[in-house]
Formats: C-alpha cells, structure tokens, sequence
C-alpha cells in the first residue's frame, strides 16, 4: 500500500486512470481531509465526493481528498 501512496503522490492523474477515472482535461489538487476545497463543498458524503469531482473536472482542476494513512477503523477490520 506504501507503493501506491506513494505513486499517487507522485502522479495522481496517472493512479486514478489506472483505476478507471479519467479526469479528462482537469488536473488534481490533493487535499487531506478537512482541508477547505476551492470549491466551497464542506460535507463528506459519498454525493459531495461526486460532486467535487464532477464539478471539478468542469471547472478544470478535481480537489481529491485522500488520507495519508487509512483511517483506523479501515486498519482493525480482519480480511474475510
């Protein structure tokens, strides 16, 4: 997972296409949560997630929240 962070740090644009978002013409900021988007969006929601990243590629740059480590919860689950 340490690979991927890492890439996606890099070479956001190359990572999300990899996994089937194209973000088109539009570049990405990273953003770790809580921090303020340009685009005004404060909640967390699945929706508000889509609509950054619908937003954003229209206006030509997709705030991206990601978490630099996963979030606890994420880290105590056993694999099935």
């Amino acid at each position: 997972m340490p690979a991927l962070l890492n890439r996606f740090e890099k070479e956001p644009i190359v990572v999300l296409k990899e996994h089937g978002l194209d973000v088109e013409r539009a570049s990405i900021t990273l953003l770790q949560p809580g921090t303020p988007n340009a685009l005004g969006i404060k909640d967390t929601t699945a929706e508000s997630a889509y609509q950054l990243w619908v937003e954003g590629r229209k206006r030509g740059n997709i705030p991206f929240y990601f978490a630099a480590e996963p979030p606890e919860a994420a880290c105590s689950r056993t694999p099935s």
